[in-house]
């Protein structure tokens, strides 16, 4: 590298054209580089070569006179570069000197203006000092004339005057600085004090005697109203204080006339107890309401007092005379009390007892808060309409709801008792009625919706008095009045045998009717009598739930698990199902004859087959006749129907394949013409719902299955039977495929249908035996015998 090469350039230069030729390298040596090319006599055959190589290089820079161009133009700017950074130097430094000048004259600016504006800031602190010092002047100057005239006022009763100082004067004295410092002030402020409670005391005193009955001049409105300004300038205990001492004067007339010793007391006239309270906040609106400031609420307050002083007085007069409180006067004083309640609620926002203030829209725009709502003092003692109570009972709750009629939540069970007493008489009538009621062409026993209005007369009437224990009592004395007509009304009015002791349970008569020689038909009207009972305990077990329900929903959180109507639910569901059982019984019973005609045929004589025998055209017209009957009669209860149709197909099946069993001896045509009456059978009961029915309806699932399932059994029960018996092995074995669930107590029953020689019987059953486990066969069996014999004791 020469001396004039600057590094830093050459390190840019690579960094800029990176290169691996040696030739390119700042350190090129040119020994070093020859000795790399040539390292042995050997490589100096190539000499050649490199040689033209070298030469084609210098020719192709050569051309392109790039490196002299390049070295002359790099020695040039060199030079030029050198002159130009010593120039840069001279002005940097240059630059340095004027900067270093320029700090040093601010410097000295600063040094000058804070010698400058130091003054200013005495002078601006002076000023400020001054100022205060002048408005305090200023404040206590006000203050001492304030103070000063206050007095004056306050000894004068003047309470405009006083009501335009207070304010201000009590805020400036509030500003004052230096207060606790300055003994001028202290003593303006002690004087404040004075004036403050002087004020409370006149202000108390003249409002009591301003407002006492006994006062006879004529009040100062304008005084009176410059009293309410001071009282709010005042400590709010001397507002609540004036107010409660007008509340007194207002309501101490009430307090003698309506004494518990006063005869105008009790609730027969509670009607003259509401109209004074109406009357006197009417006179407080009128001759008061632009008095009071409308913040204070006044009328309101005389109301809330006057709900609370009622409260206290009916309270003393029940505890001396609850013995003369009969259901009707209680039911009257609750009507009327809820009635001023509701007025109450429709006049006033309930601020003064909830805190929260309603919507000035909402407010009547008279100042009259009866003026559509007067009542007459001479209305009956009539309860409220159902559809009033209802629609009251879906309105919210107010702050004034059972604010009076809290009064009577003790006494409560008064009604509850009458209630007791009511619905007994009311069920011992329907009872009673019973008859006449059954006559009448309807789904339902009127009974069953007199019922229920009458107990959710009942259910709306407590709910607003008490949701808790009170409402409690009324569920239970209702369950056990409905528990009473089910019992009474519907399960002891169902026709399940006329021929019977009235004395005779349900169990006992539906046993009666299992028994075929007691068996005796129902009329149209029993048949009439027993859906219309079904349908009514239908009904009363949907209203039950939607009452249990609205029991729930309305009864005090404490109480609502205590509310359960499941039992009577239970009951009328009891009364369903024997009704479905009577229907089921009396639609077989009317079979037994075609049964005894199947039973008695000789079926040793019977050598042709043919069409469907008479006992089963006889049961199909039987069918035909009864079936739509029921049908019409339960049309709203399809589900109760189709329940029917299960019951009687499951128990008209069960006796027809019994009936099977007896019949003997049963050969190979017999058995053919049994199949052939099994089958039409069979179709009959699979259509049994639409039978006789202009419209075909599909027959639902779980009948068609309980029919398809039983009647095959009995299909199959009479093939096995129409089997050859004479190869044991086959006819076994056939049995074994046609009734898979047979046992052996089945095979030997068909044995008995084919009426074997008691050899051969003998011989089949042991083969059938010897062909089954000998332990399952002896368990099935004895438990066929066991369930026999328990059926036989039923």
């Amino acid at each position: 590298m020469s001396e004039t090469e600057n590094p830093a350039v050459v390190e840019a230069l690579a960094k800029m054209f990176p290169s691996d030729d040696p030739l390119d390298s700042v350190n090129f040596d040119v020994t070093q580089y020859i000795n790399a090319m040539f390292p042995n006599e050997q490589s100096l055959s190539n000499l050649d070569e490199v040689i033209l190589e070298l030469s084609e290089r210098i020719e192709a820079h050569e051309e392109k006179a790039e490196v002299s161009e390049l070295i002359r133009d790099g020695n040039q700017d060199g030079n030029r570069s050198e002159e130009m950074l010593g120039e840069a130097q001279n002005d940097l430094q240059n630059l340095v000197t004027a900067i270093m000048e320029i700090k040093t004259r601010a410097e000295e600016s600063e040094r000058m203006v804070s010698e400058i504006t130091r003054d200013i800031r005495q002078l601006d602190q002076a000023k400020r000092n001054l100022t205060a010092s002048i408005t305090t002047l200023n404040h206590l100057h006000i203050v001492l004339d304030g103070v000063e005239n206050l007095e004056k006022a306050t000894a004068d009763r003047d309470y405009s005057l006083v009501a335009t100082l207070l304010p201000g004067v009590s805020n400036v004295i509030e500003h004052l600085v230096y207060k606790d410092s300055v003994e001028e002030i202290q003593i303006v402020t002690e004087r404040m004090e004075k004036i403050r409670s002087d004020l409370s005391t006149f202000v108390t005193k003249d409002f009591s005697a301003a407002f006492a009955i006994s006062s006879k001049e004529k009040l100062d409105i304008q005084n009176v109203k410059s009293a309410c300004q001071v009282a709010d300038s005042l400590d709010i205990s001397v507002r609540n204080e004036v107010i409660s001492s007008f509340i007194e004067s207002r309501l101490s007339e009430y307090k003698l006339l309506f004494d518990s010793s006063q005869e105008v007391a009790w609730f027969d006239k509670i009607d003259r107890r509401f109209a004074w309270g109406k009357k006197a906040l009417m006179d407080v609106e009128g001759r008061f309401g632009e008095i009071f400031p409308s913040s204070w609420e006044i009328s309101e307050r005389v109301a809330v007092a006057f709900c609370k002083l009622t409260v206290q007085m009916m309270s003393g007069v029940l505890k001396q005379r609850h013995q003369e409180l009969d259901v009707k006067l209680l039911l009257f004083a609750i009507q009327r009390s809820r009635m001023f309640e509701e007025q109450l609620a429709k006049r006033y926002s309930g601020i003064t007892l909830t805190g929260s203030q309603k919507s000035e829209e909402n407010r009547p725009k008279s100042t009259n808060p009866f003026e559509n709502d007067f009542v007459s003092e001479s209305g009956s003692q009539s309860e409220l309409s159902e559809t009033k109570l209802d629609e009251k009972l879906a309105k919210k709750e107010s702050p004034f709801s059972r604010m009076v009629t809290c009064t009577f939540s003790n006494y409560l069970s008064i009604y509850v008792n009458a209630q007791d007493r009511s619905l007994k008489e009311l069920v011992q009538r329907f009872v009673t009625d019973f008859a006449i009621e059954s006559s009448q062409t309807c789904e339902v026993l009127p009974s069953c919706a007199d019922l229920f209005v009458y107990y959710k007369k009942c259910l709306v009437q407590c709910s607003q008095l008490s949701t808790g224990e009170p409402l409690l009592n009324l569920s239970k004395i209702f369950a056990s009045h409905l528990r009473s007509y089910g019992n009474n009304v519907l399960m002891n009015n169902l026709p399940i045998n006329t021929k019977t002791s009235a004395a005779q349970s349900a169990l006992s008569q539906m046993t009666a009717l299992l028994k075929e020689e007691s068996a005796t038909r129902l009329t149209r009207h029993d048949l009439a009598l027993t859906c219309l009972l079904l349908n009514s305990a239908d009904y009363c077990i949907d209203t039950i739930s939607a009452l249990d329900d609205k029991l729930i929903e309305k009864a005090s959180p404490e109480f609502k698990e205590r509310i359960d109507l499941s039992p009577e639910k239970d009951l009328f569901s009891d009364v369903i199902k024997t009704s479905i059982g009577i229907l089921v019984q009396d639609t077989e019973s009317a079979c037994g004859p075609a049964f005894q005609a199947l039973l008695k045929t000789n079926w040793a004589a019977f050598h042709n087959v043919a069409d469907q025998s008479a006992y089963v055209t006889a049961i199909l017209k039987h069918l035909e006749e009864q079936i739509p009957y029921i049908r019409d009669l339960l049309a709203n209860s399809r589900k109760y129907f189709t329940q029917f149709c299960i019951k009687f197909a499951s128990s008209f099946i069960g006796r027809f394949t019994s009936t099977l069993f007896k019949c003997k001896p049963i050969s190979t045509i017999p058995a053919q013409q049994l199949l052939i009456d099994t089958q039409v059978l069979h179709s009959a009961l699979l259509n049994l719902p639409s039978i006789g029915s202009s419209i075909s309806r599909k027959p639902p699932i779980s009948f068609t299955k309980t029919v398809s399932s039983k009647m095959c059994h009995a299909e199959n029960i009479l093939k096995a039977a129409m089997n050859d018996h004479n190869d044991p092995a086959q006819f076994i074995q056939n049995f074994k495929t046609l009734l898979p669930d047979g046992d052996a107590d089945t095979f030997k029953r068909i044995i008995d249908m084919k009426d074997l020689r008691r050899s051969e019987a003998t011989s089949l059953l042991e083969k059938y035996r010897g062909n089954v486990s000998t332990v399952e066969d002896t368990e099935q069996y004895s438990l066929r015998k066991l369930e026999r014999l328990i059926k036989n004791r039923l």
